[in-house]
């Protein structure tokens, strides 16, 4: 209340009312000071329930955080009393990743090897074989991860790596087998097309009819060729039945039997 009173002896008064509320304890946890963009969302926690969270990257619903937007920038809590509203403030930095790609999954023959590079600087490197230095040389099959480090984010990229070795084979003796008999040709090898003498084009064939086979197998490593002969009887014996007999005790012909 206001009381006034003017030189003449003339008063008047004015009021007004407020209300006081004890300063809440507002603050929250779950954030860290900084993030690398791309982390797992995280979730926040408030010390006094109803509240609004507010902020760059922030879904009310469910309290959490997503880093996913470059930057510095503050997250605020907002918790009311009446019309009194106190708000707890915390500053978030989202960091890039020292991006990089080791490229496609690479095929090497067993006599070559490969250079993996992590092409973005950075302040440290570590690779699946423990060497620290920003490229190594890989001379076996496997999965190969790199890793850079700036000092603040990390990112890591995977390449496999597939060895494998030129054609060779053999598609064995020539040969005569007896009638009824398949003769299994396979010529099978890493990563190979295959070309045989007949238009065909798989790594196996059975063969049942006479002829000459040859096949040419190529791969990055390079080509094998080969051939054979095979020679398959109609039969496996002929067999004789004779159209008559003469049991005459002679000793010639006396008994009727197939040879």
């Amino acid at each position: 209340r206001l009381d006034v009173v003017d030189d003449r002896g003339c008063s008047d008064f004015a009021f007004d009312s407020l209300q006081i509320y004890t300063k809440p304890n507002n603050f929250f946890t779950g954030l860290k000071p900084a993030y690398c963009i791309g982390d797992p969302k995280a979730f926040m926690k408030p010390n006094l329930y109803g509240g609004v969270f507010y902020g760059k990257g922030i879904n009310a619903a469910d309290s959490s955080f997503t880093p996913d937007s470059l930057g510095t920038y503050d997250i605020i809590y907002v918790y009311k009393q009446g019309d009194c509203a106190d708000t707890a403030k915390y500053t978030v930095t989202v960091n890039d990743r020292p991006y990089f790609t080791l490229g496609s999954d690479s095929v090497i023959c067993d006599v070559d090897k490969i250079t993996l590079n992590i092409e973005n600087p950075a302040g440290s490197y570590l690779w699946v074989t423990g060497e620290k230095t920003q490229s190594i040389v890989v001379a076996t099959p496997g999965n190969y991860w790199g890793e850079a480090d700036d000092g603040k984010c990390k990112f890591r990229d995977t390449v496999k790596v597939t060895q494998i070795s030129p054609p060779k084979f053999e598609l064995g003796r020539d040969s005569t087998l007896c009638g009824g008999n398949v003769v299994e040709l396979n010529v099978t090898s890493d990563m190979a097309t295959y070309s045989w003498n007949d238009g065909t084009s798989s790594a196996q064939k059975e063969v049942a009819v006479s002829g000459s086979y040859a096949v040419t197998v190529t791969n990055k490593c390079g080509s094998f060729y080969d051939s054979v002969n095979i020679e398959i009887e109609p039969f496996a014996c002929t067999i004789f039945i004779p159209n008559a007999f003469s049991p005459n005790r002679d000793g010639q012909n006396e008994r009727f039997i197939p040879l």
